[in-house]
């Protein structure tokens, strides 16, 4: 798709500087477009099924274990997010995170906070993750006000 002849095209990588002394930690912030892979090793839950008096089928969305497993499946798609989000760091290495095993996933934060981040640089990083992968109101009056302006200048 394009508008006005040009690809809309990903948000430039942002980088999160974690200041400490004399050194920069810096983690390079990616939008994530895509959640093929995230589909592949974590499919969506189904509700059970259950049979109805004259053989209806129906499904059970208000099941335990279902609503467990979307619970798990919410808390897995939440941390491949962040992970994947910082991804493209530079030199970046996880001990027990594995990308390929949703299991490890949820590991994440005890990586972060293994590493010597404080819980307010650790929450500073979610912070950016969630900023460059999402919009926010402010975001979007900000968007509107510019190009209002802009279709206003044109009119003089």
């Amino acid at each position: 798709m394009r508008i006005k002849g040009k690809l809309i095209g990903a948000p430039k990588p942002r980088p999160c500087v974690i200041e400490r002394e004399n050194e920069q930690f810096v983690f390079t912030i990616s939008a994530v477009l895509d959640y093929k892979e995230f589909d592949e090793l974590c499919p969506t839950p189904k509700p059970p099924k259950a049979l109805k008096p004259g053989g209806k089928v129906t499904v059970n969305t208000d099941s335990p274990r279902y609503l467990e497993a979307l619970t798990k499946y919410s808390e897995k798609k939440t941390s491949w997010l962040l992970i994947q989000a910082i991804s493209d760091t530079d030199g970046l290495e996880w001990e027990r995170v594995d990308l390929q095993d949703p299991e490890t996933w949820s590991l994440y934060m005890e990586e972060l906070k293994g590493s010597g981040l404080t819980e307010g640089e650790i929450a500073y990083l979610i912070n950016q993750v969630y900023e460059v992968n999402s919009l926010d109101e402010s975001k979007m009056t900000e968007a509107r006000e510019r190009f209002i302006s802009s279709q206003e200048a044109g009119d003089k």
